[in-house]
């Protein structure tokens, strides 16, 4: 049976850690990402980036880099989402293997564009609110698929 002064201790010994736990801030929540800052939050991860410029020398609305040495890019079409994308032109994958594809991977889509390409995406809503470590998890799950993805889609190659 526990003595007193072990008993007595507890409070002393949990307090610590409940102080530790309280000194540390709240994640800042992210709502809405502008291109430009989903780009420099890729760039902070180690990833370099690149963005085009159109004819008038206005920035691309996308940005690239490369994951597991593949072309990503990275976009939004509003600021409540983001969304990575990879494609590959020369692959033609089957409709029946796009679909395996997506029967057996979560958190992202495959499909077949028009050109006949094989492509991948995924996106994160963060209208909802997310963490910065929340995007990055993203990008880090992307990064990684689309290494299993290119190993796929050359496994079932026409």
């Amino acid at each position: 049976m526990p003595t007193r002064r072990a008993l007595a201790a507890l409070p002393l010994i949990a307090l610590p850690a409940a102080a530790q736990t309280a000194a540390k801030p709240a994640p800042k929540i992210i709502t809405a990402l502008t291109s430009e800052e989903f780009q420099k939050i890729v760039q902070a991860m180690g990833f370099e980036t690149t963005r085009a410029k159109d004819a008038a020398g206005k920035d691309s609305p996308f940005f690239t880099f490369r994951a597991e040495g593949y072309k990503v890019a990275g976009f939004n079409h509003n600021p409540s989402y983001i969304q990575l994308y990879n494609a590959f032109n020369d692959v033609n994958p089957t409709l029946e293997s796009v679909n395996i594809w997506n029967q057996e991977h979560s958190f992202t889509r495959a499909y077949v564009d028009k050109e006949g390409s094989a492509a991948l995406e995924s996106d994160l809503i963060v209208s909802g609110g997310v963490t910065q470590e929340n995007v990055e998890v993203f990008i880090q799950t992307f990064r990684n698929v689309v290494g299993k993805w290119a190993r796929f889609l050359l496994d079932r190659k026409k």
